[in-house]
């Protein structure tokens, strides 16, 4: 139950940095998410993978990406702390 309720919250937080959230899957002990396709890979194939070599990545861009992603991060926190205490208080309450 509560992995569902995550990733409904998931599902709804939108941000510029972050991928969108397409469909989830659970069964049993089985659990599977769903993300946008990333058509340029990930920033981990950029900065360490097969893409390292082609796409330098000067310290100004790469400080651009981090803060980026700790928006991006920071948000989605702050949309799930607010979803999860706002269920809670639904469920006390027996809506």
């Amino acid at each position: 139950m509560e992995f569902a309720v995550e990733v409904e919250i998931l599902a709804r937080v939108r941000h510029k940095n972050l991928l969108s959230l397409r469909g989830y899957c659970a069964e049993g002990q089985e659990r599977l998410i769903v993300y946008d396709y990333m058509p340029n890979l990930s920033l981990l194939s950029h900065l360490h993978g097969q893409h390292s070599a082609e796409c330098l990545l000067d310290w100004k861009r790469r400080m651009t990406i981090a803060i980026g992603s700790a928006e991006g991060i920071a948000s989605r926190e702050a949309e799930c702390h607010s979803k999860k205490n706002n269920y809670r208080l639904g469920s006390a309450a027996g809506l």
